[in-house]
């Protein structure tokens, strides 16, 4: 219960730091000490000392029985109060007390509540107390949120659209060679030239696959790294709001929030630049830092690997080479999305990636290993071949490593290959895969 002037609270944590009255020596007192530790409570004597209190300007608030306060404010015909809410889980049962020597009237009183109808009980209670609530919830950057989270939905569904079509595209040219290998047998040469137009065609439709996994891999982590920046959006707006409507707001307060709103969309227009640079499509060998790709790479997918607890920790030195610069975020991308996976099913806590850069001789190598166990012997030798994963299939699509070997070793001219290491850690042993990268410096 508050002034009249104080708006409907739908949040009571906004009393934090306020004066608010209570009872002393009553049970809510222990309450709100314990559910809400930064209300300053100042003790009263009763309801009507609360109250008064809080007319005086003594105190912001008080808390009591909403019954009790509302039954006093119609009683004392007191106009300038109100109350603003309530506290969660909060129940208003009331009950008839009898001597406790009288045992037939005790009897025949709980016979007579028991009978009472709900629609009665509600009577005597709107009856003894009314109380109306007012509420005010404001929208105003609703819209946007939503619009933009329609937007990536739609793109995702179109991009898995896509997929799906050149999956049946890739299903019928396999048909068509079925249908072609009787023709191909009968003449050699015939044979060796359609099979290396088909070979090329395939690699062409699995460097597309991988490049829509690695958009679809995009999109979400665009998803995560926009999420806490519109949210700073929105509270700074919705503070600036809410100040205005309590005619608490200063200039100095406004400019801090017009500060806060500037900074958070600029960082959000960075964002917007490193996804677009991935997607770009220039394949013209240019000279790039390699540390600068996968810093970059590692801003994109900062977000995402927080949620999911993983800590990545990298030493980096400035190396520059010609390279493709798209080409070799995806293939980072692709490292560090296959080690986060490599933690899921499993009971790992302390969940590692460690990134290491530097030069050697007249190449640049660069490691990234885990602690996720490492990859089964069976499977080591077969994880850069085409459609092979150990995933799930819902998850996999055997594709990703493959691109990078691709990638790596006929457009970079460098080598990528993987084992498993064992490595202590703050004075614990682990073990897990480790992929190197070398790459030639020219």
């Amino acid at each position: 219960m508050t002034k009249n002037e104080v708006q409907f609270l739908d949040n009571l944590h906004f009393l934090e730091n306020k004066k608010i009255g209570v009872v002393k020596n009553s049970a809510l007192n222990e309450i709100l000490k314990e559910k809400y530790p930064n209300f300053k409570l100042v003790n009263v004597n009763n309801n009507l000392d609360g109250i008064t209190r809080v007319q005086q300007n003594e105190i912001f608030g008080y808390v009591g029985n909403m019954l009790s306060i509302g039954h006093m404010i119609q009683t004392n015909f007191i106009k300038d109060v109100k109350i603003i809410n309530k506290l969660e889980n909060e129940t208003s049962n009331l009950a008839i007390g009898v001597r406790n020597d009288d045992i037939h009237l005790l009897n025949i009183m709980n016979h007579l509540v028991k009978n009472i109808p709900f629609s009665l009980h509600k009577q005597i209670e709107n009856k003894y107390i009314g109380v109306k609530y007012e509420q005010q919830v404001s929208f105003k950057y609703l819209n946007e949120l939503i619009i933009s989270i329609v937007f990536i939905i739609i793109i995702f569904l179109l991009l898995q659209y896509k997929q799906k079509q050149l999956n049946i595209n890739l299903e019928k040219k396999v048909q068509e060679k079925t249908k072609e290998l009787e023709y191909i047998n009968k003449n050699l040469e015939q044979r060796i030239k359609d099979e290396v137009n088909k070979n090329s065609q395939k690699e062409q439709i699995i460097a597309q696959q991988a490049k829509m996994v690695a958009m679809g891999e995009m999109l979400e982590n665009i998803a995560h790294q926009w999420r806490q920046p519109l949210s700073i959006i929105s509270t700074s707006a919705t503070a600036m709001l809410m100040q205005k409507e309590l005619n608490i707001s200063n200039k100095e307060a406004e400019i801090n929030s017009y500060e806060t709103i500037n900074n958070t969309a600029q960082h959000l227009s960075k964002t917007i630049d490193d996804f677009r640079n991935f997607f770009k499509s220039n394949k013209k060998m240019q000279r790039y830092n390699l540390k600068t790709i996968l810093t970059n790479t590692l801003n994109m997918i900062e977000n995402s690997f927080k949620s999911e607890g993983v800590l990545i920790y990298n030493q980096l030195n400035d190396i520059h080479l010609e390279c493709l610069d798209s080409e070799l975020t995806q293939v980072f991308l692709n490292l560090l999305n296959n080690a986060k996976d490599a933690y899921e099913n499993t009971n790992i806590e302390e969940k590692y990636i460690f990134i290491e850069m530097y030069k050697e001789n007249t190449h640049a190598i660069v490691k990234f290993h885990d602690n996720a166990g490492g990859i089964e012997k069976d499977f080591i030798d077969k994880i850069f071949e085409p459609y092979f994963t150990t995933k799930h299939q819902s998850q996999g699509t055997g594709i990703g490593l493959y691109m990078s070997q691709e990638i790596i070793s006929r457009h970079l001219g460098g080598t990528i290959q993987a084992k498993n290491v064992s490595f202590e850690h703050n004075n614990q042993s682990f073990t897990g895969a480790q992929f190197t990268i070398t790459l030639p410096i020219q």
